[in-house]
């Protein structure tokens, strides 16, 4: 997959948590209209965030596509139960910070494709490229959120279609590293498809109402 440059006109969403919640739902919707998004964590290991739940109404709400984070194979379950599935919602495996091996995330990934009915997003660049960015995996049919704190995301080998670039964490990588509404610094990311695809991927029908 060829690498991707900066594109600061492409939309953009935040990505949020209990450390940087959203507190102005008005104006962090407002911004993030074109891209339709929010991702935000879900559980951060065995704990539930304790911000999961507002952030997932706000962004049903205020008709976001919700990306939900779930980090490795602790509370699966807990999970799946916690974030059941519905139109407008995807699942969103973060394999940098889950500790897992590939052939543990493909567990994961059919876990949340039999719950699901459609395969999970995917979140990570360096340490699946430290796993060996293997080809032949479930990992290759999952969308992919891509982060790499700077101009250019090199998507690595083994994963799906582009969907997002998170070009900063809030503190490295290119300005802003604030999204209007969210407390603070907090990780921005660019759409790298339609608004529509990324709908289309969140189990919405074409020209449908809100999230």
């Amino acid at each position: 997959m060829a690498s991707v440059e900066l594109n600061p006109t492409r939309p953009s969403f935040a990505d949020v948590n209990h450390r940087n919640p959203v507190v102005d739902w008005s104006a962090c919707a407002a911004a993030a209209s074109l891209a339709g998004a929010l991702g935000f964590n879900v559980d951060d290991g065995p704990w539930e965030d304790p911000t999961f739940r507002a952030h997932l109404a706000g962004a049903e709400v205020h008709g976001l596509v919700a990306l939900g984070c779930a980090y490795g194979p602790a509370g699966i379950d807990e999970f799946l139960a916690s974030y059941p599935a519905r139109p407008g919602r995807v699942p969103v495996l973060d394999f940098d910070r889950s500790g897992l091996t590939p052939a543990e995330a493909e567990s994961w990934i059919e876990k949340v494709r039999a719950e699901w009915g459609r395969y999970p997003f995917f979140f990570g660049r360096a340490e699946w490229i430290a796993a060996g960015q293997p080809e032949d995996t479930l990992v290759a049919a999952c969308p992919y959120w891509g982060p790499q704190e700077g101009p250019e995301l090199q998507p690595p080998r083994g994963v799906g279609e582009l969907v997002a670039h998170r070009f900063t964490d809030g503190r490295t990588g290119p300005e802003p590293h604030t999204f209007p509404g969210v407390l603070e610094r907090c990780g921005v990311s660019y759409l790298m498809i339609t608004r529509e695809r990324l709908r289309e991927l969140a189990g919405l029908e074409p020209g449908s109402g809100p999230a």
